[in-house]
């Protein structure tokens, strides 16, 4: 049981001796806040938080199920698993009902998830957590976009790949789901190889999904043909290029991806300000290597070559810091020396 400076309490139900009560406060947290199209099955929790962690002891797997309090008021769960082989986090859920629902709880509950793992001795080289993101089935009762910029905000990224998660619904077993992949690792960098992508999600679908599901699924067959389909489609797609980015934004391949089309806006609006603005410095530019021209009497082929080392030579201070000034840089040397041969 962790506490910190502001209240917020972490519990681990399976771990610390709780009243009964205090679980059912965050199973009912955890159904007013994930829509029946993402939600797992409560018994199917209460099965696994008893017998996860001493059936799995053996590979060093765990199952904990969280609760967040706050001055003994429940308002928060999260089920979460760790699994050795990739010395992976999946948080599987994570809700935090309202009022309470803000970026201070939210920063909390996972700083506090962080610090009991690493009490538990766990070294965690990545982490994961899929964001349904389809807009069939029962509205979410949290929108995918404001879970997203959570997750961002804690330092996760979205792959930028078309991703699904399994329907657990066992009428539904043929479909997939529309989600968000958002990954976080402790390496810096903007990418992942794909090979080692397709290892962290085959270990999910594999010794979750299909581990977690075989005690209860009635037809385990037409779910292990769903994520042998799920597998397949993503080694085809992942194998094509030796890296995929992690972009940090909404994965804009969706079909509903507002953040997306925000993000296409403003880069559009940014184009056009960016292109009145170079065309305003090009005209004062040119008024001003005329006014030189007129008021001292050198020619204007002279002034130009002047203004163009100068800017030849900011444009190489600049490359230092920004890349693509190398490139202008490289451009505006071109044009002197074409200007130098006349």
């Amino acid at each position: 049981m962790l506490t910190s400076n502001h209240d917020f309490r972490l519990v681990s139900f399976g771990e610390d001796v709780l009243p009964p009560a205090v679980y059912a406060e965050a199973e009912r947290v955890y159904l007013d806040s994930i829509g029946s199209t993402a939600r797992t099955n409560t018994n199917e929790i209460a099965y696994w938080k008893d017998r996860y962690n001493r059936e799995f002891a053996a590979l060093g797997d765990r199952l904990y199920v969280y609760g967040l309090l706050s001055r003994d008021e429940v308002i928060g769960f999260a089920l979460v698993f760790f699994f050795k082989s990739q010395n992976l986090v999946v948080i599987d859920h994570i809700v935090i009902k309202e009022p309470a629902r803000n970026f201070g709880s939210f920063f909390y509950f996972k700083n506090m998830i962080a610090q009991d793992l690493l009490e538990h001795g766990h070294q965690v080289d990545f982490a994961i957590a899929e964001i349904v993101t389809s807009t069939l089935g029962d509205p979410h009762p949290v929108q995918p976009q404001l879970l997203i910029q959570l997750l961002k905000q804690a330092g996760f990224k979205v792959a930028h790949f078309r991703y699904y998660t399994p329907s657990i619904r066992e009428d539904e077993y043929s479909s997939k789901i529309d989600a968000a992949l958002m990954i976080f690792r402790n390496e810096r960098g903007n990418k992942i190889g794909s090979a080692k992508l397709m290892s962290l999600i085959d270990c999910v679908l594999t010794d979750l999904y299909l581990r977690w599901y075989a005690p209860h699924s009635r037809n385990m067959r037409a779910f292990r043909r769903q994520i042998r389909s799920l597998r397949d489609s993503y080694k085809a797609e992942l194998f094509r290029q030796e890296f995929i980015v992690l972009n940090g934004n909404w994965n804009e391949q969706h079909t509903q991806a507002p953040e997306s089309t925000v993000i296409a806006e403003h880069s559009s609006y940014m184009g056009l300000v960016q292109s009145s603005s170079l065309l305003l410095v090009l005209i004062a530019a040119s008024a001003m290597l005329a006014g030189i021209s007129y008021w001292y009497g050198i020619s204007i082929f002279s002034v130009i070559v002047i203004f163009s080392v100068s800017l030849f030579a900011f444009l190489t201070l600049m490359a230092i810091w920004h890349k693509s000034a190398a490139k202008q840089a490289d451009k505006v040397l071109k044009l002197l020396l074409r200007l130098l041969r006349r």
